[in-house]
């Protein structure tokens, strides 16, 4: 307990100092930040916590490495809405971060009190989404640098299209919007596969790169594979302790988003059945987390309607 209150503490300080740098200091915020951020990482990779699954270990470390790199090479990032398809930006070399990854990363640091205010104080609403928030005030305030481009979906948060043109115009820098139709038809795939072209084409020219056709493949044909393991790991769940905490479900939900396709994701699926396989069993209380779906009001209902 001793030992926890003082980590606690130490953060909360880390956070505080933070904080207080945002309006005056926000090149030393960064900096402040990247540094925590930076020794997390590696103290992930040195010391994991062995209190975790080795796959939930290397769900934390890919997540840290990731995210700190896009937010420290911002000439070599790209912005991103959760559900983008971020296997073009990794076939030119580029690092995507998102609203959600950006913000757990503020959270883990005790610092998101800070750039929430600082958003709302500059007009963002305090009904909007608070991953966005975060991302809106780190942004606003110049902790996070410029990225090559932006990239965005409607699929399935409300909030991508808003942030996501406030931040264009903030940054004067690039934008691609994919519209997900919600029917899923012969027409709306190749809708969207065209405009997944136009992003391509887009991505290329803002990163100065050339994209690989044989390597986009290869990233496809891994993200194909890691679905397919991961869809087989869902039975093995059931009636199992998973140790896991719900950090780092996120975390491997996230590397889920940012790093499909990568070799090092196909690695912690393939951990997560080896590791939920042999979990010793558990007949206790099961709770499953359902999200309301964002498509629930038509315009004109009365309040509390759906």
């Amino acid at each position: 307990m001793a030992d926890g209150s003082i980590g606690e503490r130490v953060i909360g300080w880390y956070g505080n100092v933070a904080a207080d740098g945002i309006e005056k200091r926000p090149d030393f915020v960064r900096r402040w930040l990247m540094t925590g951020f930076r020794i997390m990482t590696e103290k992930g990779r040195v010391i994991p916590d062995g209190r975790l699954y080795r796959s939930g270990q290397m769900g934390n470390s890919i997540f840290m490495d990731s995210v700190t790199r896009a937010l420290g090479d911002p000439r070599g990032a790209v912005i991103t809405s959760i559900f983008c398809p971020n296997e073009i930006f990794h076939a030119l070399g580029v690092h995507p971060a998102t609203a959600e990854a950006v913000a757990s990363f503020a959270s883990g640091a005790q610092a998101e009190s800070g750039f929430i205010s600082f958003a709302e104080n500059r007009g963002v609403p305090e009904t909007y989404c608070s991953f966005h928030r975060i991302l809106m005030g780190m942004a606003t305030s110049g902790v996070i640098r410029r990225p090559r481009m932006l990239a965005s979906t409607s699929a399935v948060c409300d909030a991508n299209n808003l942030t996501f043109k406030a931040l264009a115009r903030h940054w004067g820098c690039d934008r691609y919007y994919v519209d997900v139709p919600v029917d899923v038809t012969r027409e709306s795939v190749g809708y969207v596969a065209d405009q997944l072209r136009e992003m391509a084409t887009m991505a290329q020219d803002c990163c100065h790169a050339h994209l690989d056709d044989d390597r986009l493949l290869e990233l496809c044909a891994c993200s194909m594979r890691t679905d397919r393991d991961l869809m087989r790991t869902l039975p093995a769940r059931r009636g199992r302790y998973l140790a896991n905490t719900m950090t780092i479900d996120e975390m491997q939900m996230l590397d889920l988003h940012l790093m499909l396709g990568t070799p090092e994701v196909e690695r912690m699926v393939g951990q997560m059945a080896r590791d939920y396989n042999q979990a010793p069993r558990y007949d206790g209380i099961s709770l499953v987390w359902g999200h309301v779906t964002p498509y629930f009001r038509h315009t004109g209902s009365p309040p509390g309607s759906t």
